[in-house]
């Protein structure tokens, strides 16, 4: 499971929204703007902006990379095909 915490008019938010659909990956997704609880969730990563994206709890991605989502998703099995 991926969490992501971002918000509307986030270039990179929305660029990681689309990555996971595409991917099939499931993920839950914590608006920073209107949830002060994910906001100070956020903040136990060292993350001030968006997005945020957790993966398997154990890899911490701050902004989007898609080569960098990717090999996170693929150590954590998550990714069609990975195993």
């Amino acid at each position: 499971m991926v969490e992501l915490f971002g918000q509307k008019g986030c270039p990179g938010t929305a660029r990681a929204r689309r990555y996971l659909a595409a991917a099939g990956v499931p993920w839950r997704e914590y608006d920073i703007a209107q949830d002060a609880a994910a906001r100070a969730e956020m903040r136990k990563y060292g993350a001030f902006a968006t997005p945020l994206l957790l993966v398997g709890r154990r890899a911490a991605l701050f902004g989007f990379d898609a080569a960098e989502l990717e090999a996170a998703l693929g150590r954590e099995g998550l990714l069609r095909g990975s195993s």
